[in-house]
């Protein structure tokens, strides 16, 4: 697959991509509440760019042929959109790249993740503190309903957030968007489910079983008391899409009939109390609507309709965004030097289209259609949670932005590292890994 091994510093880099991808805004945080001025997100970025620009010189082109190719000209297309000075500014257009450009590269950032037996024991290790924290964070919030309970660099972090008038750091009735070793709920939560189910699909290959397990419950715990409806929703698209020999095999089926009510009995207790608790009653409702397809219930559901998805149609309408308005119209990071142009569409495929017009969105489709025929070729398991990680996505892109930013970049790298593994192919094809 590449010219030459990595050697020691890039192997280092390899490990470092993967703690500052987990941890990088907590240890800014921490750091930052020590009056030390440290930013771990711009070492994360300088790592990545030293990732990318070893690969010059170890990779082989006929694997950029037959993996990177229809990715290779959406980003050049994509980075030329930065001169699109016709409605933002080039300013904009370069920090969007953060945003947009970057989650990208982690598809090639995928080739030193193929030995996945070493890294998946090594991701399983780093993701117990990972996912532990935002479960430390739950419970002190549903103990003391305040985030002055919480750690003193996140009711900082939370505290300078609402002096910013950012919005949604609360749910309906008051309940804690949790965000874990992370600044942003979304991005976060992401990641529990992408990589928890990452580990299941891998579970074979994990040495420490004891610590997986312990991984399992705690992202259970985590993604059912933060009552966020996307990412427990997209959890369980993924899980049913790995699972499902085990759901038509009838045997199976009368096997959980036992589990079936203690699972019945749990969630009665469970939605009793969240809903007869004034701090959890909102947040229910919001997923139970969801749940039940009570969409005209629900506010938030009615707010993007009326609001966001309203006024990203009326912009699409106009003829001059049919070849693209440029990534600052959409970039979150944008939005903080130039907040006139930016338009929050809530629907990444809107976004993609307003940002890059007609032939933009169009090669995205083509390349996820590409990563979808070669999933096709793929073993069963590996191919059934490709298909399950890319529709929670796309059913997520509907109401979120999540092939942004960091939940964009671990999407990407996962399905690529799944892609690369040569494990995961019955009949290998030799000829696409010399």
């Amino acid at each position: 697959m590449v010219k030459k091994s990595n050697g020691f510093f890039i192997d280092l880099c390899t490990y470092m991509f993967i703690i500052l991808m987990l941890f990088s805004n907590l240890f800014t945080r921490i750091i930052n509440y020590y009056n030390i001025n440290i930013n771990f997100n711009i070492l994360s970025y300088l790592v990545l760019f030293i990732l990318c620009i070893n690969l010059i010189f170890i990779v082989n082109v006929s694997l950029i042929k037959n993996y990177y190719f229809y990715l290779i000209i959406l980003l050049l297309f994509f980075i030329a959109y930065i001169f699109n000075t016709v409605y933002c500014t080039f300013i904009d257009n370069v920090y969007s790249v953060k945003d947009i450009i970057v989650p990208f590269m982690s598809c090639f950032i995928a080739i030193y993740y193929t030995k996945v037996n070493k890294y998946v024991n090594f991701i399983n290790i780093v993701y117990l503190p990972f996912v532990f924290y935002g479960v430390i964070q739950e419970i002190l919030w549903y103990k003391y309903n305040s985030i002055a309970a919480l750690f003193p660099w996140d009711r900082l972090n939370i505290e300078q957030m609402l002096q910013q008038n950012v919005q949604n750091l609360f749910q309906s009735g008051g309940l804690l968007r949790f965000f874990g070793t992370m600044n942003s709920f979304v991005e976060y939560q992401l990641f529990i489910v992408v990589i928890v189910s990452f580990l299941y699909l891998y579970k074979n290959k994990i040495r420490n079983k004891v610590v997986f397990l312990i991984n399992f419950c705690f992202s259970i715990y985590f993604l059912v008391f933060s009552l966020e409806r996307s990412p427990i929703i997209m959890f369980i698209i993924i899980m049913l899409f790995l699972n499902y020999r085990k759901i038509l095999n009838k045997l199976f089926i009368l096997k959980l009939i036992p589990l079936a009510f203690i699972l019945i009995i749990s969630i009665n207790l469970f939605t009793n109390y969240f809903k007869n608790n004034p701090n959890t009653s909102m947040a229910y409702m919001r997923l139970y609507n969801v749940i039940t397809f009570n969409f005209s219930q629900d506010d938030s559901i009615q707010e993007r309709k009326d609001i966001q998805w309203k006024n990203s149609k009326s912009v699409m309408e106009k003829p001059e965004v049919f070849f693209g308005l440029g990534g600052g119209t959409i970039s979150s990071e944008s939005q903080n030097i130039d907040s006139i142009h930016y338009i929050g569409p809530h629907n990444n495929i809107f976004g993609y289209y307003i940002a890059y017009g007609f032939f933009g969105l169009l090669l995205f489709i083509i390349f996820h259609i590409n990563l979808l025929n070669k999933a096709n070729k793929l073993n069963t398991q590996p191919k059934m949670y490709l298909y399950g990680i890319v529709i929670a996505y796309l059913c997520m892109a509907w109401f979120n932005m999540p092939y942004l930013s960091k939940s964009g970049s671990i999407y990407f790298l996962v399905i690529f590292i799944i892609l690369l593994d040569k494990n995961n192919y019955k009949v290998l094809n030799m000829t696409s890994w010399k």
